[in-house]
């Protein structure tokens, strides 16, 4: 009767990563636009198959904590891949091809997304190596989190720039991609 619950209650885990999945897809294609949102969620997705493939491999089994990890972890998981996105994004409306728009952001961006990836992971390190039940429990916590943010930023890197050179077509005259009304009112407010 126990393990009915359990798989039910892994079942609704699942059901809530695959709504946070598709929540956070589409509002990355809201804000970002088609194209960057399509990018940065295709490398989502891969982030979070090779996570599961990497658990799978360790032995980290899905559970009402790894999961719930995963879900943790979604909200930063995308964005090394939007720094990346829309680093080129911008290099390719300046006029820059997408292989050079893509090589200079992540040339630029490389050591600080890694860094900023490093903190988010050593704030889960309280609590999955605690020595005591709760380090026990929740360690896959710590081990859920730390694989899908290094896979988030080694994807950001490689992937990210693949995808990005096939989906963006330098713009046919340069100008600056800030000079639109929204972050011309939103200069203003902040001069203001």
């Amino acid at each position: 009767m126990q393990s009915d619950g359990v798989v039910k209650s892994v079942n609704d885990f699942v059901i809530n990563l695959i709504e946070s999945l598709v929540i956070v897809v589409g509002v990355l294609l809201v804000f970002m636009g088609i194209r960057s949102g399509l990018m940065i969620g295709i490398v989502l997705l891969l982030t979070v198959s090779a996570t599961l493939i990497v658990m799978n491999a360790q032995g980290i089994f899905l559970q009402q904590i790894s999961l719930a990890a995963m879900i943790i972890a979604l909200g930063s998981l995308v964005d090394n891949a939007i720094v990346v996105a829309e680093g080129m994004l911008i290099g390719v409306q300046n006029g820059q091809s997408a292989e050079d728009a893509a090589s200079s952001t992540v040339s630029g961006s490389i050591w600080a997304m890694l860094g900023g990836t490093v903190i988010a992971i050593l704030a889960f390190a309280p609590i999955g190596l605690s020595p005591d039940n709760t380090g026990e429990y929740c360690r896959s916590l710590l081990q859920v989190v730390g694989i899908s943010m290094i896979l988030s930023w080694l994807l950001a890197i490689t992937a990210t720039p693949v995808i990005g050179n096939l989906m963006l077509k330098p713009a046919a005259q340069s100008g600056d991609p800030c000079n639109n009304f929204l972050f011309r009112a939103y200069r203003a407010f902040l001069e203001g």
